[in-house]
């Protein structure tokens, strides 16, 4: 049993009691590469690939669907690490993580209002109204606006992390005069 990280020659000997022979051996040892162990990713959007150690990226196991470092994965998917000696025998390692990629929804940007006395919330597509940015004192739909603020749309996946998007606009109320009569 012989253990060596080298190509390592040894000699057959083989002998009768009248004759002897010996022929060289050589023995290739090929030691296997230790492929990246990335861990699994949770993105808003997209996740670009950063540069490994040992190995290269693949779509598919042993080596398929090369991806190239720095590439943007914009949807979940499964990727591989593999790598190889290249040599007779080829000696591989093989590891795998999750890119779980959360799309971010845009949030409805409302129009600046101009109204006389009072303003009622619309109803909205994606995102709820806040008084704050963030997230941050919520108003609800039909709520009526009766001095002029800055109001803002804002959505979240509720993930980790957490993908948001955010748009304001100002409600300006214009109070009415009362005439003398």
């Amino acid at each position: 049993n012989y253990n060596s990280p080298s190509n390592v020659t040894l000699y057959a000997y083989d002998e009768n009691g009248v004759c002897s022979d010996q022929e060289p051996l050589t023995i290739n040892i090929n030691t296997t590469p230790t492929a990246d162990s990335p861990i699994d990713v949770t993105a808003c959007d997209s996740y670009v690939l950063p540069s490994l150690n040992v190995g290269d990226y693949y779509s598919s196991p042993n080596g398929v669907g090369p991806i190239s470092v720095g590439s943007t994965i914009t949807a979940t998917q499964t990727i591989y690490v593999y790598a190889e000696t290249g040599t007779v025998p080829n000696c591989t390692d093989e590891n795998s993580f999750t890119v779980t990629i959360n799309s971010t929804q845009v949030a409805d940007s409302p129009t600046d209002v101009t109204a006389c006395d009072s303003y009622v919330l619309p109803s909205l597509n994606i995102g709820n109204y806040y008084s704050s940015p963030g997230g941050v004192g919520p108003i609800s739909v039909g709520s009526t606006i009766t001095a002029t603020q800055t109001i803002y749309v804002y959505a979240e996946t509720g993930t980790v992390p957490n993908c948001s998007d955010e748009n304001s606009f100002t409600v300006t109320i214009n109070s009415t005069q009362v005439a003398d009569s």
